[in-house]
């Protein structure tokens, strides 16, 4: 093979590899000899080099793969899929993704960049933590000790303690976030656990105009969770709410309730203020993530550790749009096993 040739194999290999559709390759003997990312996705078949027989792989991939006819064929809720022959008994065989497979497999890959960032950023914070409380240390001394005839010296001083107690704040939530530890899972009341956290939060939040209304279900929810992870997760939730509502000049409400709904126990937290979008709802609870309409300063970690307390105890939570403006944050937990 000349070199020309060579090159342009290795160019049409490259389109291929990075292609947004499946393509695979299967010789006289039903062996696959190249697939590209998409098919290795579609398939399912990540972690397996070719060549492999056909008949190794997973039955999905296998029945995908198996059609030797020219033309379309594809199974209901199956990727589509067109087969055509090659020179010497072999065949390719092309997929195209269905829309919810393709956002399927984008959040996937989504979630994987956004847990290696949560963790560079937690080894990070850690490595700044010593250098940040002696900066803290050496500013509070000056303060005290040797800045107390020159305001304008304490005044600057004071600048920078507060900003470095903000970043120690951050690279807390940080190291938090990635190392919240495993949950002590046990049967929780729901409504008491939501009843001290309103307790604790509609004071100050009726300082600042925000009317709180909690209504719980009647009678004893038992939650399978952690308490001391719980009212973290309402906290952080009323934190985020308080914070969208900081520059909201209309109606400022907080409404929650208890309830259940197909055999697990919920949380909703809805709110008045800025509306937000659909496209908007899907990346809240992504790291570093902050709405524009806050007046009060997020670092974006948040939601994400909502999202990530919830994980570990099995639950789930949602946000999407509230009607009439505002938005709504929908917590579900697991019945503890014996309610």
């Amino acid at each position: 093979m000349s070199r020309a040739e060579d090159r342009i194999r290795y160019l049409y290999r490259s389109a291929l590899a990075y292609a947004g559709e499946g393509v695979v390759v299967l010789d006289q003997d039903d062996r696959v000899i190249y697939w590209n990312r998409a098919a290795r996705r579609i398939l399912g078949t990540r972690g397996i080099r070719p060549p492999v027989p056909l008949g190794q792989l997973a039955g999905a991939a296998r029945k995908a793969l198996s059609a030797p006819c020219e033309g379309a064929a594809s199974d209901a809720g199956a990727p589509e899929r067109y087969v055509r022959p090659l020179h010497g008994g072999a065949r390719a065989v092309y997929f195209s993704e269905t829309v919810p497979a393709r956002q399927r497999s984008l959040d996937d890959v989504q979630g994987e960049r956004m847990a290696a960032a949560g963790q560079l950023a937690a080894v990070v914070a850690k490595e700044i933590g010593a250098p940040l409380t002696a900066i803290q240390v050496a500013a509070d001394y000056l303060i005290t000790r040797e800045c107390t005839g020159s305001q304008r010296a304490a005044e600057g001083l004071e600048v920078i303690l507060s900003q470095t107690r903000r970043i120690a704040l951050l690279t807390q939530q940080l190291i938090h976030l990635a190392e919240s530890g495993k949950p002590h899972v046990e049967p929780v009341d729901l409504n008491g656990v939501v009843a001290e956290v309103c307790d604790l939060l509609a004071k100050p939040l009726e300082d600042e105009n925000v009317e709180v209304i909690c209504e719980l279900a009647p009678g004893r929810l038992l939650a399978s969770s952690d308490p001391d992870h719980l009212r973290q997760i309402l906290v952080s939730l009323f934190l985020n709410v308080r914070g969208t509502l900081s520059a909201w000049t209309g109606d400022r409400k907080i409404c929650l309730d208890t309830g259940e709904q197909d055999g697990r126990l919920f949380i909703r937290i809805a709110h008045t203020g800025p509306g937000i979008s659909e496209s908007e709802a899907n990346t809240v609870f992504y790291p570093f993530v902050r709405r524009e309409q806050r007046a009060r300063p997020s670092a974006g970690l948040g939601l994400p550790l909502v999202r990530h307390l919830l994980d570990e105890l099995r639950g789930g939570v949602r946000c999407f749009p509230n009607r009439g403006g505002g938005a709504v944050f929908f917590v579900t937990l697991e019945k503890w096993k014996d309610a």
